[in-house]
């Protein structure tokens, strides 16, 4: 890939948002 950092932040910004999903109890 010619951006791999493009995913990877897109990549951390998912996992931010699935936790913020499952923590709100």
């Amino acid at each position: 890939g010619t951006m791999p950092n493009f995913w990877l932040t897109r990549y951390l910004f998912n996992v931010i948002i699935w936790h913020m999903m499952i923590q709100s109890d």
